[in-house]
Order: C-alpha cells, then sequence, then structure tokens
C-alpha cells in the first residue's frame, strides 16, 4: 500500500495515479489524517493541509481507489468519539463512513531519541504469542524511500530516519537482513501494538 498525505504533490500527479487502477496488484492509499480538529492537524502539517487530505480522500475514492486512515492517538482518548468526530467529517465531504483507520500513539519527530529501550531477542521470545510477534511490519514488509535519485529500501515506514535500517537497493537484499529493534519507535510498536498493515 501507498502511505501518503494526500496533499498537493498527490493532487499534481492524478494524471501518474490514476494508471494505478489498472496495476495487476491492487493499491491501497493509507492517508494521514493526524486529528478530527483542522487546527491540530495543520499545526504539524502545515496551513491547508487538513482540507487538502480530504480532497485527496473524496479524489481516490471517487476514483475506485481502496483509502484508510492514519491517525493518531491521545493518552485518554475514547477511540470511539474519535472516530465518530472524523466520520461527521467525512459526512460533510461526501466521504464514505466505513473508512478502516490504523491508530498511532505519538511517535515523535523524525530523528528525534525519547530513551526508549532497546526490545532484546528475549523480549521478543516472551512476546504474548507467536502469531502477535508475525504482526510486527518488519518481519514481512518492507518501504522503499527515494533518497536523492536513488531508491532504497527500509524495514519499515517509521524508521527512514536511521541509516542503520536502510537494507540495501533492492527487495531481494534487504530480505538478507535480521532487523533488530532498537528505534525508540519500536518500542512504541511494542509497548502499544501499532501496526502499520492496511486494515482490512
Amino acid at each position: 500500500f501507498v502511505l501518503t498525505n494526500a496533499t498537493e504533490p498527490l493532487h499534481r500527479r492524478q494524471h501518474q495515479v490514476l494508471p494505478l487502477l489498472d496495476n495487476p496488484y491492487p493499491i491501497h492509499f493509507r492517508v494521514s489524517l493526524d486529528f478530527p480538529d483542522r487546527a491540530r492537524h495543520d499545526k504539524d502539517r502545515g496551513e491547508g493541509s487538513f482540507d487538502e487530505a480530504l480532497q485527496g480522500i473524496r479524489w481516490l475514492i471517487e476514483q475506485g481507489f481502496k483509502v484508510s486512515i492514519a491517525r493518531q492517538t491521545d493518552p485518554k482518548e475514547i477511540p470511539a468519539d474519535i472516530e465518530a468526530a472524523f466520520r461527521g467529517i467525512f459526512r460533510e465531504w461526501g466521504i464514505p463512513e466505513g473508512l478502516a483507520f490504523t491508530a498511532f500513539p505519538d511517535l515523535g519527530t523524525p530523528g528525534s531519541e525519547d530513551g526508549s529501550p532497546e526490545i532484546t531477542e528475549t523480549c521478543m521470545e516472551k512476546y504474548p504469542t507467536k502469531e502477535s510477534r508475525s504482526h510486527f511490519m518488519c518481519t514481512y514488509t518492507r518501504m522503499l524511500v527515494k533518497k536523492g535519485e536513488q531508491v532504497r529500501v527500509y524495514a519499515c515506514t517509521l524508521v527512514d530516519d536511521d541509516p542503520q535500517y536502510d537494507l540495501g537497493g533492492t527487495l531481494a537484499e534487504s530480505m538478507d537482513e535480521r532487523i533488530m529493534l532498537r528505534h525508540h519507535r519500536c518500542f512504541s510498536c511494542y509497548r502499544f501494538g501499532a501496526s502499520c498493515s492496511a486494515p482490512a
């Protein structure tokens, strides 16, 4: 699936996005819409980005693409209330209310360090179940990141600020590398059960 803010870069490349509908492998877009609050979202994403994202979501759905929403969580939130607020906004914009959500804790800004511990092999061996361990994105998925003119393969969507997680220039190379959960965002996934998997 494709991660996007669904803002100006997407709108500018609509002519390049449309042919993806004919791809033999379905393309799923996950759009970052942090909060059901324009001011809070735009504070970090830039003024006007909330409305641009909603326009992008509506356009993608109108073309026939599958879309889900990545949102941020607040420590004391009631998830059903937050998602109901989003759905109210979707109604106003003519966007289907049944979009799936992927909720993330505050993961800090790229390049930041919050002192979280590394996840050891013993921690992983004691992680609730074998099935839950298999849900970590780094076990089965990779992220492609364009660095200058080169495309690099990273272990996860959340660690592209750390060159230790650059696994090479090809998917084949990346599968030979062992992933150690040293990044502070790895701890967030481990602790909160965050998953980058596209919801059904």
